[in-house]
C-alpha cells in the first residue's frame, strides 16, 4: 500500500466526520498496546477522546509495516520515511481543522517537517520523554544530536517533559516554558484477566524495564542468582543481549 494515499484517504474521512482536532505522534516506536509505551497511551487516549490521530512510526527496514489495524478507532498508522519523504503531503492534510503535531523523540530528521509544519499553520510540540544524550552517551540512540533537540525545544510551539530534572536540561537547551507532564495510569491495567501463580522463593527480585547491557548489570544479576540458589529473579522487558541468552542460573526468569 502507498502510506501517503492512505494519509489521503484519512484525511478525507476525517473531514467528512466534522472532527474540529486533529494529532499527528512522530513516535520511536510502533504502536504496540502490549508494551505501553507512551507515544502509543497518547495515541489511544486522544483517539478516546474523538481525536483522529495520525502515527508515524519508526521502522528500521522499507520492509516493515504494522498492520492498519486501528482505523476503527480512529488512528491511521503511516512510517515515518514516508512523511519524511513528502513532508508537504501532511502539512497540507486536515486543511481547516486545528492540527497538532508531536515529536515523542528528537531525530534530526526531522529538521524539514518541523519546519514545514511550522509554517502550515500546525501547532507544534516537543513531548521530551527521555534524556537521549544519556542514551547516545551508552551507544544507543546514535541518531542523537544535541544542537537539533537544542532547535526542537526552542522552534516548537509548546514543550513537555515528563520529569523535573528533565525540564531543567531543557531549559538550560534555551527551551522557554517547559511544563513536567508525568507518565499516566490507563485504568485499564488494574484489571488482571488471568491470575497467574508465580513461584516464589526465600527472596523474590522483580525487575521491568529495558535489559540492555549498556545500563543493565546481567553479570551482577547472574552472580546474585548463583550465591543465592533459593531467591526467583523474574525480568521483564526487552533489548536482551544475545550473550546473555543461554547460561543464566534456573532461578532467573
Amino acid at each position: 500500500p502507498d502510506p501517503l494515499a492512505e494519509l489521503r484517504r484519512f484525511a478525507e474521512l476525517v473531514l467528512q466526520t466534522g472532527a474540529e482536532t486533529v494529532a499527528v505522534l512522530f513516535a520511536g516506536t510502533q504502536l504496540r498496546e502490549d508494551e505501553g509505551q507512551r507515544p502509543t497511551q497518547l495515541a489511544l487516549e486522544l483517539a478516546r477522546r474523538g481525536i483522529p490521530v495520525v502515527f508515524v512510526y519508526w521502522r528500521w527496514s522499507p520492509a516493515e509495516r504494522c498492520p492498519q489495524d486501528q482505523l476503527s478507532r480512529g488512528i491511521l498508522q503511516i512510517p515515518v520515511d514516508a512523511v519524511l519523504g513528502s513532508p508537504g503531503s501532511l502539512a497540507t492534510a486536515f486543511a481547516g481543522r486545528r492540527r497538532i503535531a508531536l515529536f515523542e523523540f528528537p531525530y534530526p530528521g526531522f529538521f524539514e517537517p518541523l519546519a514545514v509544519l511550522n509554517g502550515a499553520g500546525w501547532i507544534t510540540v516537543y513531548d521530551a520523554i527521555d534524556d537521549w544524550e544519556e542514551f547516545h552517551r551508552v551507544g544507543q540512540a546514535l541518531w542523537y544530536e544535541e544542537d537539533f533537540e537544542r532547535h526542537l525545544a526552542t522552534a516548537a510551539d509548546a514543550v513537555f517533559a515528563v520529569t523535573a530534572p528533565l525540564a531543567e536540561r531543557l531549559r538550560g537547551l534555551g527551551a522557554g516554558r517547559v511544563e513536567v507532564l508525568p507518565n499516566g495510569l490507563s485504568p485499564e491495567i488494574e484489571a488482571v484477566r488471568e491470575a497467574r501463580e508465580t513461584e516464589r522463593g526465600e527472596v523474590t527480585v522483580g525487575y521491568f524495564g529495558h535489559l540492555s547491557e549498556a545500563w543493565f548489570d546481567w553479570g551482577l544479576v547472574t552472580a546474585a542468582a548463583r550465591l543465592r540458589p533459593a531467591w526467583r529473579f523474574y525480568l521483564i522487558g526487552y533489548g536482551q543481549e544475545p550473550q546473555w541468552e543461554s547460561g543464566l542460573p534456573e532461578n532467573v526468569v
